[in-house]
């Protein structure tokens, strides 16, 4: 063997036992929901796979001779999940469950399938999410609001890691004018209600504040506050929030506005987005189904409402 073929050998069993690998285990015993489901939220289980940390969880659903994604918009969850059904009638489901860690998922995953009674009347809310996995999704974004995966630059300041999937939106305060707003907004949309998770770790006053505000009838209205350090460190868990929007009806939209502390240790994330509709049904009595995700492939999805036609 010549020199080189060594060196070669060498730098392939060198990377081959560093580099990290998705958990190789398919989760066993994966149980939908007892046939025929009745109630619209329909709970799933499997056996745990040794070395998983989260796992991807997804829903189709058939009609019309082909298989349309729920509202549920792809999922990465820590246990054993439900779906929130759509629709009405009988219809048949197919749900997907594969094993992940922080190097990616296992690209062989667990199927099962159930259908819903046709003496249901199964319906739930419309749900607009936004999960930064491809894309940033046409957010209006200040410079100073980043896509960003694992923990920040700067030490002592912001999450470890997303709270779903791998990428997250975060404040950069290095540098930052102590007392400016620097925004993230939305797309226009209609919603009656808006969730998402928020990190704020730093350091006393060096953690500016996280505001949300709604633009309605040409005006920015302040709905949500929070100040200074909310986390005691990058590995504490996520927090959610909720707001009611019911009070600015029609199109809106939403800013999330980031006030500079006094220095670099004020980094303050967001992840998971999610838009809510009360009223799920259109007049003609389909559901309309909106969701901004990727597919098991990471591929960014179409948005499509039941027919499957391009919205």
């Amino acid at each position: 063997m010549s020199y080189i073929q060594k060196i070669i050998l060498l730098s392939t069993l060198l990377f081959s036992t560093f580099v990290l690998s998705a958990p190789s285990g398919i989760p066993a015993n994966f149980q939908c929901p007892t046939s025929p489901v009745v109630n619209s939220n329909a709970a799933h289980s499997w056996n745990a796979v040794s070395g998983a940390t989260r796992y991807k969880f997804y829903t189709r659903f058939f009609i019309e001779g082909d298989w349309e994604i729920t509202s549920e918009r792809l999922r990465y969850v820590n246990e054993p999940a439900a779906i929130t059904l759509v629709g009405h009638g009988v219809r048949s489901y197919k749900s997907y469950v594969f094993a992940c860690d922080a190097s990616g998922c296992n690209q062989h995953g667990a199927t099962c399938d159930f259908f819903s009674s046709a003496d249901s009347n199964i319906s739930a809310p419309e749900t607009i999410a936004y999960d930064f996995e491809i894309g940033t999704h046409d957010f209006q974004l200040h410079s100073r609001w980043k896509k960003h995966t694992s923990s920040t630059p700067s030490p002592n300041t912001g999450p470890n890691r997303a709270y779903s999937g791998l990428y997250y939106l975060y404040f950069e305060a290095s540098s930052a004018e102590e007392g400016d707003y620097y925004d993230a907004i939305t797309p226009e949309l209609e919603a009656d209600t808006v969730s998402f998770y928020y990190h704020m770790y730093g350091s006393g006053a060096h953690m500016g504040n996280l505001q949300v505000e709604v633009f309605h009838n040409n005006k920015w209205h302040v709905i949500w506050f929070k100040g200074s350090v909310q986390h005691s460190s990058p590995y504490a868990p996520w927090t959610k929030a909720e707001i009611d929007l019911s009070s600015y009806p029609g199109a809106i939209k939403v800013k999330f506005s980031a006030e500079a502390g006094e220095s670099y240790r004020g980094d303050m994330a967001i992840d998971q987005i999610e838009f809510i509709t009360a009223e799920s049904t259109n007049h003609s009595g389909n559901r309309n189904v909106v969701f901004i995700h990727t597919d098991l492939l990471g591929s960014p999805v179409a948005e499509t409402d039941l027919h499957g036609a391009i919205q």
